[in-house]
């Protein structure tokens, strides 16, 4: 069986495994005949992100659900699980260039997101660490974000 034919960051949790795909053009997206597929929506940028999410039980392997968000995932860091939340950081471009958090459930709908971080500034690297998150961007100079997910209905940059 396949799943989806064009994944470009793939995270592995201990029970789900995450695989990314990029949606440039909602016009363009088209679902295979007898597929489980999200239509593109794009919330004013250019590009989304479709994420997977498969359930793993040793040798078993399920589908679960498809959960869609605005930007692309710099690599596999971008991406995280905590407590049954899936977490990514994602870069868009338009209408300016910024960053944006996704807070989303075990069943891929959105708890809550952080958006317009460093408008105008690409970002560069993430680390998750438990309830937070260290994220760097840059324009001419590397701030360092320091983000406190301890609670998932309102991240809050420290």
């Amino acid at each position: 069986k396949v799943v989806a034919g064009s994944n470009s960051e793939i995270y592995m949790s201990q029970e789900n495994l995450y695989m990314t795909e990029g949606i440039y053009q909602a016009n363009n997206f088209r679902c295979p005949a007898d597929a489980i597929c999200a239509t593109a929506f794009f919330w004013g940028g250019t590009q989304n992100t479709l994420i997977h999410k498969l359930n793993i039980d040793r040798a078993s392997v399920q589908y679960q659900d498809t959960g869609l968000v605005p930007g692309a995932p710099l690599n596999q860091y971008s991406m995280d699980e905590f407590e049954g939340n899936f977490r990514i950081i994602t870069s868009q471009w338009q209408p300016e260039q910024s960053t944006g958090l996704y807070i989303l459930d075990e069943n891929l709908e959105k708890i809550s997101d952080l958006t317009n971080l460093a408008p105008g500034e690409s970002f560069q690297s993430s680390r998750f660490i438990g309830d937070k998150l260290f994220l760097v961007t840059f324009e001419q100079i590397d701030p360092l974000f320091a983000i406190d997910l301890s609670n998932t209905q309102n991240p809050e940059v420290l």
